[in-house]
């Protein structure tokens, strides 16, 4: 379309040079004008889906207040960055396992905390064990966790972000013995 265009142009600017009627000034005026307003509108489309596809791919929309997290039997989580508003008055975090073990076997949770916490957390956790979802009864350095899943189950928790620190380093992880190594990633408070 670009090319088409500087093509139109310089096409116009040797026209100028020869004797033409007002109708045909009027018809190359009129093409060269919808040709730009094309060319224009095509960028902007361009830039505007770059822009939309950047954010998409973040995962979890920067400053949304409900996110939706999975967790495969491959030690995997579907995000690796979830960002939510300090505007939100509660998140709601939706957890489901898309594999298909039993919790007991390869379970899955997500834990919230600051990163310079999360290996006394997941020590605490592996003392506390499955039937306490690997987190210590009553941990304030736990800003949210979700119960242990097994394959094929989902949850929801909801929870307040009003007194974290943006300017903290927080993280998201499971706590089942092994697992935080490699399913872990970043919760930021935008």
């Amino acid at each position: 379309m670009l090319i088409g265009l500087f093509y139109l142009r310089k096409l116009n600017a040797n026209l100028l040079f020869t004797k033409r009627t007002n109708a045909t000034k009027a018809i190359l005026n009129y093409v060269f004008l919808v040709n730009y307003l094309e060319a224009i509108i095509m960028l902007r489309t361009k830039l505007g889906a770059a822009v939309l596809l950047s954010v998409i791919s973040t995962g979890a929309f920067a400053g949304q207040c409900d996110v939706a997290i999975e967790a495969t039997a491959s030690m995997a989580f579907s995000l690796k960055e979830i960002a939510v508003s300090k505007t939100c008055k509660e998140v709601s975090l939706t957890f489901k396992n898309v594999g298909t073990m039993a919790k007991a076997m390869m379970g899955h949770n997500v834990v919230i905390s600051k990163k310079s916490t999360m290996q006394a957390v997941l020590t605490d956790g592996s003392a506390a064990g499955l039937a306490k979802n690997y987190v210590k009864d009553n941990d304030d350095r736990v800003i949210a966790h979700t119960v242990v899943l097994g394959g094929g189950e989902t949850t929801n928790i909801k929870f307040k972000v009003s007194n974290l620190d943006a300017k903290e380093a927080y993280v998201f992880y499971c706590s089942f013995p092994g697992h935080a190594g490699v399913m872990n990633g970043v919760f930021k408070l935008l």
